[in-house]
């Protein structure tokens, strides 16, 4: 699935284009029956790679009767979690319930039932918010299952952990290194574009940042509207880019940050494996922000990620403080923007807009076309590199395996679930009877045409040594005012690297207490000297 990091000479080969014609309005309309199809089409599959041995099925202490649920918000991997619920009765004898549950309170509805103590066996969600019950000790961690093949897989040769693609494992883990989330799904993001507006200014899609900036300009000089973005805090457009850029900047350091490791290690940035069982603690994150390393005040890293931040939102639309995100993706959907960032899920609601803009107004048509986050190059910036950009593609969906105080055969048939959920030949059967765009999180398991695009074709080693948000829940909310007023001009360069600073040292600081007897204050203090905080 990923190639040799080696640069390429020849003419990009990611660009993918759409146009509204009768075959986009054709794939739209079909999408919408699309369960009905997948059908005939997956029904012939084998599942030659499940192992059929049954004392692997079976889960002891479950009555006579037994069902499990799980539950999700995502709406469009029901039907496809449903299509695979009467296999996973047949071989394990346990009814499988797959529910349905609303996104706007999903967060109380997840805390009401997990301090019920009877929670569903398995959790189907976004990763946020979830770790406050990872440390609290309400949830399953997956840090030794990871690390084990996966005992349904017919092949028992591999770790569970190479199934997934690259780096999202390592995504997952917390602040403190700890896997409470599963992937299930992940959002390949990029740039979508007018590519009838470029085309008619003679602009092909950037491969490089610089790229990017001039482009920008010959577009705004134009008149028309380069890129429109939101940053109210609903929206994360802009902290992905910000995140893209701090990664690939900070990469040099990994060595640095990662000082407690397996003997031998050694790290090499174009190489994905040597960061697979590498994480980054929360004690080694504590001493590279007190060596600087991390510290946004005093980074060099931070510094130029914000700088380039800053470059970037000049192009932007003017009113981005007060857009809200649906506006800008309906502003796109009519023409009326050349850029605008957005992950796989989008595809679904773009192609049902353009249909609608070809029955309605046909001479506003447009080809689209997608690419992915373009490189930082010597050009771009005066800092090392060592690799490029690792397109962000992050958790969508993940598995969530909570606690189960009053039977603990329960939590066995929710580990025995996920397992038999991420077998390939089930996963294809799931993400086919679904409605999601989002790229599978299994390597084996090949998303729509549509996403392939914005599924990097070469990823770097990837270990996440800094936050640009910070640490916690507490920390994100402290952010998005500050990050508002850095854009919108009200504080400079320096007052927001600053005040950045202040608010991840407490986030790191609220960690360490949470944390208690298991923060290993004695390696801390050998390594600064000192005590944290």
């Amino acid at each position: 699935m990923y190639v040799t990091f080696q640069q390429d000479t020849g003419p990009p080969q990611w660009r993918h284009a759409g146009t509204v014609n009768e075959d986009v309005i054709l794939r739209v309309r079909t999408a919408r029956i699309i369960a009905f199809v997948c059908i005939g089409l997956v029904a012939t599959e084998t599942n030659a790679d499940l192992d059929e041995d049954a004392s692997l099925w079976r889960v002891e202490g479950a009555p006579d009767g037994a069902r499990i649920t799980l539950a999700t918000f995502l709406g469009e991997m029901i039907p496809g979690l449903r299509s695979v619920a009467g296999d996973f009765e047949e071989r394990t004898g346990i009814r499988l319930v797959v529910q349905s549950i609303p996104y706007a309170s999903y967060a109380l509805w997840v805390r009401t039932q997990i301090l019920s103590r009877e929670p569903p066996e398995v959790l189907l969600l976004e990763a946020a918010l979830m770790e406050q019950y990872g440390t609290a000790g309400l949830l399953q961690g997956f840090d030794e299952m990871i690390g084990q093949p996966n005992p349904l897989r017919a092949d028992h040769e591999k770790a569970w952990e190479e199934d997934f693609r690259f780096p999202l494992v390592q995504q997952a883990r917390d602040a403190r290194g700890r896997l409470w989330y599963l992937p299930f799904s992940q959002f390949g993001l990029g740039f979508f574009e007018n590519r009838t507006l470029s085309e008619s200014l003679g602009l092909t899609a950037p491969q490089t940042w610089e790229e990017l900036m001039t482009n920008m300009q010959t577009i705004r000089e134009s008149g028309r509207t380069a890129m429109m973005t939101a940053i109210r805090p609903d929206d994360a457009q802009t902290v992905w880019a910000a995140g893209m850029i701090l990664e690939a900047l900070m990469r040099p350091l990994t060595e640095k940050v990662n000082i407690d490791h397996e003997e031998g290690w050694a790290f090499d940035p174009m190489d994905r494996e040597t960061t697979l069982r590498e994480r980054i603690s929360l004690e080694e994150r504590v001493i590279a922000f007190e060596r600087g390393l991390i510290d946004p005040a005093r980074s060099p890293e931070f510094e130029e990620t914000v700088r380039l931040m800053q470059a970037f939102s000049s192009h932007w639309r003017g009113d981005f403080l007060s857009l809200d995100v649906r506006e800008v993706f309906q502003t796109f959907a009519r023409g009326g923007v050349a850029y605008a960032m957005n992950g796989t899920w989008y595809f679904g609601t773009l192609l049902a807009d353009l249909e609608l803009l070809q029955e309605v107004a046909p001479e506003s048509v447009f080809e689209y076309g997608t690419f992915p986050f373009p490189e930082l190059t010597a050009e771009s910036t005066d800092l090392p590199l060592a690799g490029g950009i690792n397109q962000t593609a992050g958790m969508r969906s993940c598995f969530i395996l909570p606690r189960q105080p009053t039977a603990e055969w329960r939590e066995e048939a929710g580990r025995l679930l996920v397992h038999y959920l991420t077998v390939p030949s089930v996963a294809r059967k799931v993400f086919a009877n679904s409605q999601s765009w989002d790229i599978p999180a299994l390597e084996e398991v090949d998303p729509r045409p549509e996403a392939e695009p914005l599924l990097p074709s070469s990823q770097y080693a990837f270990l996440p040594v800094a936050d640009f948000i910070g640490y916690d829940d507490q920390a994100l909310g402290e952010f998005w005012p500050l990050w508002q007023d850095f854009l919108g001009g009200r504080r400079t360069r320096g007052e927001f690297l600053q005040r950045l600073s202040q608010n991840h040292r407490r986030s790191l600081v609220r960690l360490v207490f949470s944390a208690g007897g298991e923060f290993d204050r004695e390696f801390v203090r050998r390594e600064l000297g000192r005590d944290f905080p």
